[in-house]
């Protein structure tokens, strides 16, 4: 928004549906399609938008791991609340 570009713009320059453009903004990388096709998706995101995709595809492969097992103790069933990815909170405070 700071820049100026709509969701919209940058889903017909990029021909990627809003849907994983919203996604990729909220860190919710799970509606992605996977493998080459998400990370397609951060780069082309990213040079639209004029970020850094290597923040973001650091991100997605930290948000791809599996978590220790201790931290799931006692959440059986519980999925972690989703908040904006760290990479999001700075580039949306950049003036």
């Amino acid at each position: 928004m700071r820049r100026g570009i709509t969701l919209e713009e940058i889903a017909d320059a990029t021909k990627i549906s809003r849907r994983f453009l919203i996604a990729i903004e909220a860190g919710d990388y799970g509606v992605l399609p996977g493998g080459v096709f998400s990370t397609s998706y951060i780069r082309q995101y990213a040079e639209a938008t004029g970020f850094d995709a290597g923040v973001i595809l650091e991100h997605y492969v930290q948000s791809c791991l599996p978590a220790p097992a201790a931290a799931h103790a006692g959440r059986a069933g519980k999925q972690p609340p989703q908040s904006v990815p760290k990479w999001a909170a700075r580039f949306f405070s950049i003036g």
